[in-house]
């Protein structure tokens, strides 16, 4: 099967679902500039700044920023398959929307196994979301499976795609 024709189920299935699944639609975009740099074959590190603002929302087209993201990972590699990480980010909203900026640190555990056409990930993130008035611990667990869109395995510089499900628990004390 071709790219063309993998792109064309998806988009069908995914406009289906905008199309039954939602009574208020809210469209969403994010744009990031990512730098990342491996130190040595054990450590690299990323440094990120990205965007989220509101493309379509109350069944209008709009452009409205809700938050900036200032990012750093240092990510060490264990072996081929386990890495682990620890992050720092800092959001802010308070000057673009009045809601309350955020300091967030985390640990992640990723384990990754591929065969010559799949790749399995399993990634274990533990964060710790700071606000002026709150703080929230959320675990999350990740579960993607990546597969070439051309060919039978997945070649370095080919296209492929992504598919993940992901879940998370926020827990915090009420206030």
């Amino acid at each position: 099967m071709t790219p063309l024709k993998h792109l064309t189920i998806l988009f069908t299935l995914s406009a289906n679902l905008l199309i039954y699944s939602q009574n208020h639609l809210t469209g969403l975009g994010e744009t990031r500039l990512s730098i990342q740099n491996e130190i040595d074959s054990k450590y690299n590190i990323k440094f990120e700044a990205r965007s989220r603002y509101n493309l379509y929302k109350n069944e209008v087209i709009t452009f409205e920023n809700k938050q900036l993201d200032f990012i750093h990972f240092s990510t060490f590699n264990i072996n081929s398959k386990n890495h682990i990480a620890l992050g720092i980010q800092y959001r802010l909203r308070e000057a673009i929307d009045g809601e309350s900026d955020e300091f967030r640190l985390t640990q992640q555990y990723n384990y990754t196994k591929a065969s010559k056409q799949l790749r399995f990930n399993h990634k274990l993130k533990l964060e710790q979301r700071f606000f002026k008035t709150l703080t929230i611990i959320r675990p999350r667990y990740l579960y993607g499976i990546d597969f070439p869109l051309k060919g039978e395995k997945l070649d370095i510089g080919e296209s492929y795609l992504t598919t993940y499900t992901e879940a998370l628990l926020s827990v915090s004390k009420k206030n």
